[in-house]
């Protein structure tokens, strides 16, 4: 403020104040006044004049302020946080670090989003920062996420039972066909009803492919030689089927 001094009764004074003006507050209701009464209420101007009273006297310049308050927003594109990220701040809050999120089957690249030119891995809000603050996670698909296919053979009551499991890695949502492998004595069913060839890998590795062999069926001929007057056990038989055959 300018204008202390002393004066004559009766002289006219100009006095000045300077607004404080910092980022992060709200200023309002800006006044004169003196220990005993207002002069100006919500005064414009910060020059003003003043009539000297026959007494001593001290003016005020004052005005009040709020500080305001900021959001923060965002985008984890269904990733999870371990933890809290602030969703509000002010200019005094001391510095802020972003927590990264996490994703099954995927690898965090950083975020983008307000005053972020590229993918940044930590994101630092600094005390003194104001605005309103927007950001996104941005996530890239492992290449090693896991799958299984499980192979199944027919027993010779008909049901199956697993015979092996490939234990596989691949991208994450990129789809997949299983290997159909070679069994001596069985043909891969692709009309059983269990059977999943095709599949997504998913991102928590829960993706399971399950292909099913059947038990071939072959001809047994049973013949009859020489002093043999009748044999029996011809037929169709499953693979590894035991068959008893007899001679007469």
């Amino acid at each position: 403020v300018t204008g202390s001094g002393k004066y004559k009764y009766e002289q006219e004074v100009e006095i000045t104040a300077e607004k404080e003006n910092l980022p992060g507050y709200t200023y309002t209701n800006f006044r004169w006044e003196t220990l005993d009464a207002t002069i100006f209420e919500n005064a414009s101007e910060t020059t003003t004049k003043v009539t000297v009273p026959a007494a001593n006297t001290e003016i005020i310049a004052s005005q009040e302020r709020t500080i305001n308050e900021y959001t923060i927003s965002y985008n984890l594109n269904d990733g999870t946080v371990e933890g809290t990220n602030p969703e509000k701040y002010t200019v005094e809050t001391e510095d802020i670090t972003l927590i990264n999120p996490t994703k099954q089957g995927y690898t965090f690249t950083g975020w983008t989003g307000t005053d972020l030119s590229d993918l940044t891995q930590t994101v630092v809000i600094p005390k003194g920062t104001t605005g309103n603050k927007e950001y996104i996670a941005n996530w890239e698909t492992n290449k090693d996420t896991a799958y299984k296919v499980e192979h199944y053979i027919e027993e010779l009551d008909g049901t199956y039972t697993l015979k092996e499991t490939e234990n596989l890695q691949g991208e994450t949502e990129i789809d997949v066909i299983a290997d159909i492998y070679m069994y001596p004595g069985f043909t891969e069913n692709r009309t059983h009803p269990d059977r999943i060839e095709y599949g997504t890998i998913k991102p928590d590795g829960s993706l399971v492919l399950k292909l099913y062999y059947s038990r071939n069926e072959y001809d047994l001929t049973v013949t009859a030689g020489n002093y043999i007057t009748s044999v029996t056990g011809s037929g169709k038989y499953k693979y590894e089927q035991e068959v008893e055959i007899t001679a007469e």
